[in-house]
């Protein structure tokens, strides 16, 4: 799991700044992410590693699950201090 601020954020801008989190682990191929419902307060990064070896990194430094050579990655909202 990953936690963001996705307040005001599009699509495109999550995408960034998982790739930005995931490229610790190694080279990216494809992100993409898929927000959920509002009242769910969550989504999903599907993404792609360069490697079979960086993936497998990636899904154990995050808590991700693997489905073939993509990890899905839940996104939390980051929490806001008022």
């Amino acid at each position: 799991m990953l936690t963001i601020d996705m307040v005001g954020l599009s699509e495109t801008d999550i995408e960034k700044i998982v790739a930005d989190r995931c490229s610790r682990y190694g080279r990216i191929a494809n992100v993409r992410v898929v927000r959920s419902t509002a009242a769910a307060g969550f989504a999903v990064a599907l993404v792609r590693m360069a490697t079979a070896r960086t993936l497998d990194r990636l899904v154990a430094q995050v808590g991700a699950v693997k489905a073939r050579s993509t990890a899905i990655i839940r996104l939390e909202q980051e929490s806001r201090l008022k």
